[in-house]
């Protein structure tokens, strides 16, 4: 079964379960090497939403999650994969301090954008419920709004 690491939205366990209903919440885990960052525009959310970008100096804080193959597909789907999100193969070190091979989404689009208050709330309750570390959740949230951010390299292909 995949591994996926949850960043954005997905953090919220109800929301996994209504998009991937086969999906198990593993453990919180840590995406290092990239940071997190808020671009392009979601109506749905009405504001930036949730991407990685590779920073050496920085680390992502997720949730890793066991899905099925169907929930995968569901997952690359519901995403836009591969046309708005890109999928990437990451190396996600667990609370259990082992490292967990997983995928995880890319947003392809330049630019910063603020996220809406109810996206950014939903992100912050799991980073509570979790104990993440909410210093870079705060860090994207003020570089979005500062405009800050710097176009992201070329996705592997899947």
């Amino acid at each position: 079964m995949p591994i996926y690491f949850a960043f954005g939205s997905n953090l919220h366990p109800p929301q996994m379960a209504e998009r991937c209903p086969g999906s198990r919440l593993l453990r919180p885990g840590v995406l290092k090497g990239y940071r997190l960052a808020f671009t392009g525009y979601s109506t749905r959310w009405k504001g930036g939403v949730a991407t990685v970008v590779a920073d050496p100096s920085s680390e992502v804080q997720g949730l890793l999650y066991d899905l099925t193959e169907e929930d995968q597909g569901k997952l690359d789907r519901f995403e836009g994969f591969p046309t708005v999100y890109a999928r990437l193969r990451v190396s996600v070190e667990g609370r259990d301090g082992n490292l967990h091979a997983a995928m995880t989404y890319q947003k392809q689009s330049n630019g910063a954008t603020a996220p809406s208050l109810r996206y950014f709330h939903q992100i912050w309750k799991a980073y509570r419920a979790f104990q993440l570390d909410e210093a870079f959740l705060l860090k994207a949230v003020e570089d979005a709004l500062d405009g800050n951010f710097e176009p992201m390299p070329e996705a592997p292909p899947p």
